[in-house]
């Protein structure tokens, strides 16, 4: 049986990551990696078009061309749009995993377009959260059989210290994509005594004014940004409404901590997140609700130890095997092999 020839393509990602190459029970893989991040001068200095988005994915068409690999995984939608356009251009006839399928916003227009023509070509997606399914399925028109809702996963993430300095006790709050932090700024300032530290894009904090008792960090390398999580005393998610499908790799990697978590409700993480188990909810936009919550973690010390307990139950739930196990019953179901 001749290896099965996997083109891997990824929107954003380190050089040096392989996705599941080094898990996968499947014997006799070969695999080429390929991402839209740029690596050279003109791709930094250019920003329309996508020089590197442009380069990566026509070279996945290329090694795709015909039969010449048996399954594309795409990582994220745009780089899966761009895959399943170029797949098509060299007239590919690999299967197409579209993993880490997930929107922080819906596209419009001709995005919305174009996306919807793309994605029928696409044999398999992995959402996070079973109510994505529901939601990709009927605004893509694709059949919602072709979604498979699986928990994101990811074993403890690796820390390094910061070259500032942290508060000796404080909670934190990590995270860019779909969050309310103009609620945890108004929740923070009523409660002067307890030190907040928030991990974020600069254009998430865009028109906020943190008090005193909140630290602000952004542009933090990966290491750094589970370090700040790892010291915290819990973390803080507040997502901007009830149907927010983000936050999964700030509520997993924080789970991997024993962190109990302070949330919004959202169908996008009723999966991880119970109320009164893992986490304390509350409404999306209820900045005192939040407070309330938040005050109550921090000073309820036998809620804490319950809610932290229960954290390290749930968070074995989310074992990276559970990915390695999807995987490789989806390349034994190709039809090459």
């Amino acid at each position: 049986m001749s290896a099965v020839r996997i083109v891997n393509f990824a929107e954003i990602a380190d050089p040096e990551w392989t996705f599941l190459k080094d898990s996968i029970k499947t014997k006799d893989v070969s695999w080429s990696f390929h991402s839209a991040s740029p690596r050279y001068w003109l791709e930094r200095v250019v920003k329309r078009p996508n020089l590197a988005r442009l380069r990566a994915s026509l070279h996945v068409g290329f090694l795709a061309r015909g039969t010449a690999a048996d399954v594309i995984v795409s990582h994220l939608p745009r780089a899966t749009l761009w895959a399943a356009m170029f797949a098509k251009l060299f007239f590919s006839k690999s299967k197409h995993l579209a993993f880490s399928f997930n929107f922080t916003e819906l596209p419009k227009g001709l995005n919305k377009v174009l996306m919807r023509y793309a994605f029928r070509s696409i044999d398999r997606f992995v959402v996070f959260s079973e109510a994505e399914r529901h939601i990709y399925a009927s605004f893509f028109s694709l059949d919602i059989n072709k979604f498979d809702a699986i928990r994101w996963c990811m074993n403890k993430p690796k820390t390094r210290a910061l070259n500032a300095s942290l508060p000796e006790k404080y909670i934190c709050a990590v995270g860019g994509e779909g969050r309310d932090y103009k609620s945890l700024v108004m929740a923070a300032q009523q409660l002067p005594n307890l030190h907040v530290v928030i991990v974020a894009r600069p254009d998430s904090l865009a028109g906020l004014h943190p008090s005193a008792n909140i630290s602000v960090f952004t542009n933090l390398k990966n290491e750094e940004f589970w370090h700040v999580v790892k010291n915290a005393s819990f973390v803080v998610l507040p997502l901007k409404d009830g149907s927010t499908n983000c936050g999964h790799i700030s509520i997993v990697g924080s789970q991997a901590f024993g962190k109990p978590i302070v949330s919004t409700y959202s169908s996008g993480t009723s999966e991880y997140l119970q109320h009164g188990q893992n986490a304390l909810m509350s409404a999306a936009g209820d900045s005192l609700a939040l407070g309330v919550n938040i005050k109550r973690l921090w000073e309820d010390k036998t809620l804490y130890e319950e809610l932290s307990s229960n954290v390290t139950d749930h968070a074995r739930k989310h074992s990276i095997d559970n990915w390695v196990t999807y995987f490789d019953r989806y390349l034994l179901s190709t039809s090459r092999l």
